[in-house]
């Protein structure tokens, strides 16, 4: 049976917008928009995965994002029908489904939009679930196959329920928080500064799984309510009066707690708690060092493009960086026919130097990632050096394949950042760097260089 949260996915509290996401369409501002090939591609990408376990038969988009009134960071929810026999059901959806725990999240290149697959296995649930959802769209044929017209919406209609709602877990975070600040201050504390030291350490991380708990089945509670909502049958009198099932109270106050991030907040602390349900001393730490930030900073924060005292735009830490971070996608797989990867800004604008390298390129999920080599400190620019750059492309595309011309517009905060085209070549690069001393010592690059 298909997980319920699929069948509820359309957003309706989000603020509307003019036109649909220009980062996952074309022709966003029409009333026909297409999906981009770059995101099509990544979609496609992260199916190849699950048909080693059974072909797929359809996949449909569905969700917010098919409509203008959608998050920056709304999901791309991506129904799969999979061609597998009755018999062998049961033991393919398990399979499946651990599949998409490992797949699930993963943001699009560029965007801060997430694709989370669905897996389903008989042709019924996959017609109920396309039936309630008000937009589906055929990835396959990049078209509309079921549209909605827009509605309006008065989210104040919910608002009482809703702060009441609010009231309670904010005061419940508060009391987290007050517990977080205690048990952190008893952990700098020595055996000889209190009595029984260990005792009230003990203490306090029941206080704060006691806190954790109350606040996850809050979390539960209200997913249960819309969960309820969803199931049972529609009088026609509320059917009249909010129109369509995904309006219908516990599911608009489930997408406001959402929204402000109280539904993240119950999961983060679920995670944290673990199968086992116990606070150790350990998650608590975990816990401390997160305090105040309930989402994590993207890792795009490291650096910024701004002018560079060795050539035009340069890469620049923003913050002190440690060895070993990774700070952003360098090059990024199409998965065309032939081998072929696509620039990003950080890779257009990230300057060379193999006598001052501080970043190095490192291969993940067929990509190519920009991964710091030294402490790196705030203000400090970032080097690549270009020669092992081009070992690294060059063992990927040799002869046949390509890098496109196309730079893809990754770092947030640069969507418009002007991006003069380059008509330097390798050949040309690296030969200047070459006279310039700053090459590897063995010139065993010559002859390949004289071929790129």
């Amino acid at each position: 049976m298909k997980p319920f949260r699929q069948f509820t996915t359309e957003s309706i509290i989000d603020i509307p917008r003019k036109h649909y996401s220009k980062t996952i369409f074309d022709k966003f501002n029409t009333d026909e928009p297409v999906l981009k090939s770059s995101v099509i591609k990544f979609i496609e990408y992260g199916m190849r995965e699950f048909e080693s376990v059974a072909p797929i038969k359809t996949h449909y988009l569905i969700g917010s994002m098919l409509t203008k009134q959608y998050r920056k960071d709304a999901d791309l929810d991506i129904n799969l029908w999979f061609d597998v026999p009755a018999k062998d059901r049961s033991v393919a959806t398990v399979k499946l489904r651990r599949m998409v725990a490992k797949m699930n999240g993963r943001e699009i290149p560029g965007t801060e939009h997430p694709v989370n697959y669905y897996v389903i296995t008989d042709k019924a649930t996959f017609n109920q679930a396309n039936e309630m959802a008000d937009n589906v769209y055929d990835i396959t044929s990049n078209k509309f196959i079921k549209r909605s017209p827009e509605k309006g919406f008065d989210v104040t209609d919910y608002m009482s329920d809703f702060k009441k709602r609010v009231e309670k877990i904010d005061i419940l975070k508060g009391e987290l928080h007050r517990d977080l600040v205690d048990f952190e201050e008893l952990k700098e504390l020595d055996q000889d500064d209190i009595d029984n030291l260990q005792g009230e350490v003990k203490k306090k991380l029941a206080e704060l799984e006691k806190d954790m708990k109350v606040l996850i089945n809050i979390g539960h509670d209200v997913w249960n309510e819309r969960q309820g909502e969803f199931k049972k049958d529609v009088s026609p009198e509320r059917i009249r009066k909010y129109g369509a099932r995904n309006r219908l109270p516990k599911n608009v106050i489930y997408k406001m707690l959402e929204k402000y991030y109280y539904v993240k907040l119950t999961h983060d602390l679920e995670d944290i708690l673990g199968d086992d349900k116990k606070l150790s001393d350990a998650e608590a730490m975990k816990m401390m060092k997160n305090k105040g930030h309930e989402s994590s900073k993207p890792i795009t924060d490291s650096y910024e493009f701004k002018d560079s005292p060795v050539h035009g735009l340069g890469v620049f830490a923003t913050r002190d960086i440690k060895e070993g971070e990774q700070i952003s996608l360098y090059y990024l797989n199409l998965f065309e026919d032939i081998p072929s990867y696509q620039r990003t800004d950080f890779c257009r604008f990230s300057n060379h130097s193999h006598i001052n390298e501080n970043v190095a390129l490192v291969e993940n999920d067929d990509n190519f990632y920009a991964h710091t080599i030294n402490n790196i400190s705030e203000g400090e620019e970032l080097f690549i050096d270009y020669f092992c750059v081009l070992e690294n492309i060059m063992s990927k595309i040799g002869n046949g394949g390509q890098i496109i011309d196309e730079v893809l517009r990754w770092t947030k905060g640069y969507e418009h950042i002007e991006i003069e085209e380059d008509n330097s070549s390798w050949s040309t690069l690296l030969n200047l760097f070459i006279e310039q001393g700053d090459c590897p010592k063995l010139i065993r690059w010559s002859s390949r260089i004289s071929k790129t």
